[in-house]
């Protein structure tokens, strides 16, 4: 079995699900199927899948209940417990882009709402594939079952990776499609950002618990359109906050300059060097992730500086800005993770100093992408385009960490890409080093969040190294390295369960929060972020 068989085979397994109900598999795929244990564990757990959002679907419609969720939840609010810290806090490798591609899909048909990542009931519950399984009939035609033959291995290591398995498939019960899918803006003409109020924001926010279009359309009234960005950072009066906020919304090579220019007043902010380090990778690697800013019409980058990835070898500066970032928040493995991935996309990659970066950024204790620093620099841009400061604050608030969310998914999607490079060279120690500190700096970003998006991105890292390692680990023959991830994956999966509820009553709070309360909630997010919310709102 290689890889790149087995993701040949997995891609035709997820186009199934898009293709229709006349679909059939391949003989050559159902053929790898049997004599691949791997890719046999993700047809069968495809088919449950499949077979549970159908029913799903038919339950939501039956049992939706009516329920005064005001009185409800401000009523727990007192009572609700902060959410558990996420220890070991993982994103797919990309043949799942192209599976969760396909259950979103198929969620959309079956009228599932998805509160941020996670599937979950509304009741706060999650639901187990067995409760929801419906009989083999349905889908027999379609999702034909092929011989159980195990791979052939040692018994000792055989079991292990079979506890593996039940283990990675604890994780299977969260839905991360929406991790994978770039927001659709409504085509319309940018929001006039002196008109938007609080108000308007809070409702917004209300609805987009179950509504991904209020979720859009806050991401999009929080992002600045291009040219409206640049009269912010041409501005004269503009803040040194002001233009970092700004050029979020810029093209990489436009902000490169306007950035090291704010840095002149605040070099001792590390999330200013974290901006600038940012615009000089996005020149080598795509970060865009879920970016609003290049999801919309006009967004289109400007002509001139080479941007984009493969644009030209990696710089003297980017290296020196990550050098600078490094300095101004040595406590921070992000820094030396992202002059790791630098190093490797040299045309002659150093990976022997990327390796010794990723070590030092192992052993550090953990690692922040300042989620509320950039909020403050996204206020400072929005007030300085017109938008009321009070409406600011709350749009900065409430969509604090998102943008932070794509890039630390996509820069670890970047470094595992790497590591793959690597395990398909047959380099399997290189692949070892570089999936485990991703692996590893997903617990540390887990560790330093202070807002729920960055613990998600923490859990999608993590998850996405986990998969990557059990194939090193497999190739690689070692048992007490299996066995330690088994350890590691339950783990994880244990957190994102406690982490599911804790997502279920904030969306529940947002539901039911009156104006009032929203304006409390917006204060405490800007100060403290998310995370403690429930510590902090009054009895």
């Amino acid at each position: 079995m290689s890889v790149p068989d087995c993701t040949y085979h997995l891609d035709a397994i997820s186009a199934l699900l898009d293709a229709g109900p006349g679909a059939v598999l391949s003989a050559d795929t159902l053929r790898h199927i049997q004599s691949c244990a791997s890719c046999r564990r993700e047809y069968e757990w495809l088919v449950n899948v499949s077979k549970d959002l159908e029913e799903i679907g038919s339950l939501a419609a039956r049992q939706a209940p009516a329920v005064d969720l005001t009185a409800e939840v401000m009523a727990r609010v007192s009572a609700i417990a902060a959410p558990a810290q996420a220890l070991k806090p993982y994103r797919a490798p990309r043949r799942y882009m192209v599976r969760y591609a396909g259950l979103a899909g198929l969620a959309a048909a079956a009228g599932i709402a998805v509160f941020f990542w996670f599937s979950v009931r509304h009741d706060g519950t999650t639901q187990e594939p067995s409760e929801l399984a419906l009989s083999q009939q349905d889908n027999e035609a379609r999702f034909p079952h092929p011989p159980s033959e195990s791979v052939s291995s040692p018994g000792n290591q055989q079991s292990s990776l079979d506890e593996l398995q039940k283990a990675i498939g604890l994780l299977h019960k969260y839905d991360a499609s929406a991790a994978s899918k770039k927001p659709v803006f409504e085509n319309t003409a940018p929001p006039d950002l002196h008109a938007l109020t609080a108000s308007e924001v809070w409702a917004t926010t209300r609805a987009s618990v179950t509504d991904a279009g209020a979720r859009d359309r806050l991401r999009r009234w929080a992002s600045l359109a291009p040219e409206r960005a640049k009269q912010v950072t041409q501005s004269p009066g503009a803040s040194p906050g002001a233009i970092i906020g700004a050029a979020a919304s810029l093209d990489p090579a436009e902000a490169a300059p306007l950035l090291l220019t704010a840095l002149s007043s605040y070099a001792d902010r590390p999330a200013a060097h974290m901006a600038l380090s940012k615009a000089y990778l996005s020149r080598f690697v795509n970060l865009q992730g879920n970016d609003p800013a290049g999801s919309r019409p006009d967004s289109a980058p400007p002509s001139g500086l080479p941007s984009g990835p493969g644009s030209s070898d990696v710089s003297a500066d980017a290296i020196a800005a990550a050098d600078d970032w490094i300095a101004s928040d040595p406590k921070n493995a992000l820094p030396y993770c992202l002059k790791a991935l630098l190093l490797l996309e040299q045309a002659q990659p150093d990976i022997e100093g990327a390796l010794k970066l990723l070590s030092q950024a192992s052993m550090l204790p953990s690692a922040s992408a300042y989620g509320l620093d950039s909020a403050g620099f996204n206020q400072e841009a929005l007030i300085a385009a017109g938008m009321d400061p009070e409406t600011a604050k709350t749009l900065s608030a409430l969509t604090a960490g998102q943008s932070q969310n794509d890039f630390l998914v996509k820069f670890s999607q970047n470094l595992l890409d790497k590591a793959r490079q690597s395990l398909n060279q047959g380099d399997l120690q290189t692949a070892r080093a570089i999936t485990e500190a991703v692996q590893q700096l997903g617990s540390q970003v887990g560790t330093g969040a202070q807002l729920s998006q960055e613990r998600l991105a923490a859990m999608e890292m993590q998850r996405q190294a986990i998969t990557l390692l059990e194939t090193i680990y497999t190739g690689l023959g070692s048992t007490s390295d299996i066995q330690q991830l088994t350890l590691d994956t339950q783990k994880l999966a244990g957190n994102m369960e406690s982490f599911t509820s804790f997502l279920n009553d904030l969306g529940n709070l947002f539901i039911g929060a009156t104006d009032q309360v929203f304006g409390l909630i917006t204060d405490i997010i800007r100060q403290t972020g998310d995370l403690t919310l429930f510590d902090h709102l009054p009895s």
